[in-house]
């Protein structure tokens, strides 16, 4: 059987409880809560208005819907508001970046800072269809379509954002530990003295303090 994409209208007669029976998830109160807030900012014609708008003002009208962020917001401009050039960016994304582009991001996480300039660096390889090309790069990118490449045109794996904190993370564990012990030896030998050349011991300052 199948069905018409519910319009504004129906969807604002929706239930969150109605549309987690049907298997919407956490995603159900986000929907009625867009829904809501697509009529509180103009309804169908504000929305379909966006095709109109630049890419900046589209982003700043999509994201004051309920659990849209900056991602959602590319992926409606560049599949439904005609905004060819908007780069969906997540971590796979930040990966192919990263590898290709040589934007040394290693050590940082996907920020908004982060997101506009790998954006930024499609447009400026790729121009005004730069989404479309980030498209065909993500998609070629993925196992399930990578391993069917010629071998010479497989992409090299690449390390995560998430990947690259947690080698961080340990790397500075680490180093804390080794500071740790570095400084007990240095303790024990200001505490118990260090033997001296002649085979003396050498009194630690706060021995000498007690005999005087």
């Amino acid at each position: 059987e199948m069905y018409a994409f519910p319009n504004l209208q129906q969807l604002l007669r929706a239930e969150e409880s109605e549309l987690r029976a049907m298997g919407f998830g956490y995603r159900s109160k986000f929907i009625v809560g867009s829904a809501r807030k697509i009529e509180e900012m103009g309804g169908e014609l504000a929305l379909k208005d966006l095709r109109h708008k630049d890419r900046e003002e589209a982003h700043k009208w999509l994201i004051k819907l309920p659990g849209i962020g900056s991602k959602v917001a590319s992926c409606v401009c560049l599949f439904s508001l005609d905004k060819h050039d908007d780069i969906p960016v997540d971590t796979h994304v930040w990966q192919i970046a990263n590898r290709d582009f040589k934007m040394n991001l290693e050590g940082k996480s996907v920020t908004l800072k982060v997101y506009n300039a790998i954006g930024d660096k499609f447009r400026e390889k790729f121009g005004p269809f730069a989404g479309w090309a980030h498209n065909v790069m993500f998609i070629a990118d993925l196992k399930e379509f990578s391993t069917k490449l010629p071998p010479e045109l497989r992409p090299v794996p690449a390390v995560s954002p998430n990947a690259v904190g947690r080698r961080n993370k340990t790397k500075s564990s680490a180093a804390a530990a080794s500071g740790k012990q570095a400084n007990g030896r240095k303790a024990s030998k200001i505490i118990t003295g260090t033997k001296a050349k002649d085979g003396n011991n050498v009194s630690s300052s706060a021995a000498k303090k007690k005999e005087n």
